[in-house]
């Protein structure tokens, strides 16, 4: 059987977007969108084509691109393709790119929320005395809050910031 090409997409992108079917459409037009001749960088795809490529409706493929349109990721405008006045695409990686560095920013702001424990039930030990913060950046971003006692118990109190 063939089943054509397959459709990739990457997960993060799919976060920032909102979903997997937002991330599969702006991907397809960055892939021609590459490969594209004009100088503007804008694309043509019909409704028909995009189906046939990614397997998004048509109903899909407008609900998408008014969402990617607020967000800032994809151009449109009407121009001339052959006799017909036909919708042409612009995605922007750059846009794209800014809008992760907000979601970063949003999360790094956030203070720790100290009353949701990551193991096991709360219990009603004071956190405050022999308290050491570590924070490590990385891909992941957390504070952790560890209490080191003989007498108590060992809590971990954590907040763990989605990947981006």
């Amino acid at each position: 059987m063939d089943y054509g090409k397959p459709v990739t997409y990457h997960p993060k992108v799919a976060e920032l977007l909102g979903g997997i079917k937002e991330a599969i459409f702006l991907q397809n037009l960055l892939y021609w969108q590459k490969r594209g001749k004009r100088k503007d960088g804008f694309i043509y795809k019909s409704h028909k084509d995009i189906t046939k490529e990614t397997g998004l409706t048509r109903h899909e493929q407008i609900r998408i691109r008014t969402k990617l349109i607020t967000k800032g990721v994809l151009f449109e405008k009407v121009k001339r393709a052959g006799k017909f006045p036909t919708v042409h695409y612009y995605a922007s990686e750059k846009n794209l790119g800014k809008l992760q560095e907000k979601t970063v920013e949003k999360y790094v702001d956030k203070p720790v929320d100290k009353r949701i424990p990551l193991y096991g039930k709360r219990t009603n030990h004071d956190c405050t005395e022999n308290v050491q913060t570590i924070t490590k950046i990385t891909t992941k971003i957390t504070n952790r809050r560890e209490v080191d006692s003989v007498d108590k118990p060992k809590l971990v109190w954590t907040k763990v910031i989605p990947m981006l």
